[in-house]
């Protein structure tokens, strides 16, 4: 929709008495910020090549490929507790535009979608879309599509997990495990984590809230589900009931700015010097360099110049460059053994 029609809707809606003066005032105050904000944007971020070459010639305990949701997480967990003192670089093919303010401010999302911040993915066309790809948002941005989607906060349902775990031998996936960890990263402001602890804490670094307004329509909507007999939901990540019905989804905001795995995991980390930890955009990761089917190192190109790094050895063991390209769980479940040569791949 072009951008002119939102302010021309509000002012004609207002007319017609369909809303208050304060409210178009308020919805047409929210437009000229988005619009001046979208304007003074400034480049995207990215590393020079001098800095990506001086990344190589340093030594590091992991390399982590990719700087989204789980990445950012991986970064956070693996310089800090066990993995104090180990040195850890994040190569993200994205920008270092996380803190943009149409990625901080809500509304900003529709101006994300298919702009310079998104991969812009499309399904292939094929009979059941009437031949045509269906647009798919991906974050190319630190943070990932946490970023850049419209923020609901939702776990999925529990039976994936238990299906992953029991069916198709992702040992260590079922819902079981990894409730605890979203658990410790969730810092919920709903009063879930008061009224429903067994699914929901507080304290964690990922803040989850109400949306701050509710449309009228919204409100409308979930009536007249009710009175067409549907069931009403207020919690969809409790796993102990169906998630089936009608309901509010909470969001991953703190005070009505957007929450995402970069803002609440990976700047925390960067901004404790004590950590040895770096990141680099807009580094594309070409291969990993494999010996013996064990990662070694990797080949990736930045600011035009093509850089391969190579594992280390220290302390009388081999300390490979790993290059995870696992999630969260996976790698909690390593580093809890202690498995320190082992490659994640």
């Amino acid at each position: 929709m072009p951008s002119f029609l939102v302010p021309a809707g509000v002012v004609l809606a207002a007319a017609a008495g369909q809303l208050s003066p304060w409210l178009a005032l308020a919805i047409l105050s929210g437009c000229i910020i988005l619009a001046f904000y979208q304007s003074s944007a400034k480049p995207s971020q990215v590393s020079t090549a001098a800095v990506a070459a001086d990344a190589t010639r340093q030594q590091w305990d992991y390399i982590i490929v990719g700087g989204g949701t789980a990445g950012c997480l991986l970064a956070n967990r693996l310089t800090a507790g066990k993995g104090a003192g180990k040195r850890v670089l994040v190569l993200e093919a994205g920008s270092a535009d996380y803190n943009h303010p149409m990625i901080r401010i809500p509304a900003g999302v529709l101006k994300l979608f298919q702009g310079d911040k998104d991969w812009n993915f499309s399904s292939v066309n094929e009979p059941h879309t009437s031949g045509r790809g269906v647009y798919l948002c991906r974050g190319k941005v630190l943070g990932g599509s946490s970023a850049v989607n419209v923020a609901l906060y939702t776990r999925g349902n529990k039976n994936d997990y238990d299906a992953w775990d029991h069916e198709f031998g992702c040992v260590g996936w079922g819902s079981s495990h990894v409730l605890p960890l979203f658990k410790r990263t969730e810092d919920d402001l709903t009063g879930c984590a008061t009224t429903n602890p067994e699914y929901h804490a507080m304290g964690g670094e990922w803040a989850v809230e109400h949306v701050r307004y509710q449309n009228p329509l919204s409100r409308i909507f979930l009536q007249a589900c009710k009175q067409a007999g549907l069931p009403m939901n207020d919690d969809f990540n409790d796993w102990s009931k169906s998630q089936e019905g009608a309901g509010r989804f909470p969001v991953s905001s703190r005070r009505g700015v957007r929450v995402h795995a970069a803002s609440a995991l990976l700047a925390p980390a960067l901004a404790d010097k004590t950590r040895k930890l770096m990141v680099l955009t807009g580094a594309f990761v070409r291969k990993i360099l494999l010996d013996k089917q064990v990662a070694q190192g990797v080949q990736f190109s930045a600011d035009g110049i093509v850089h391969s790094s190579t594992g280390t050895w220290r302390r009388g063991a081999a300390h490979w460059w790993r290059c995870s390209l696992t999630t969260p769980a996976d790698a909690f479940r390593h580093w809890t053994k202690g498995e320190t040569g082992a490659a994640w791949h």
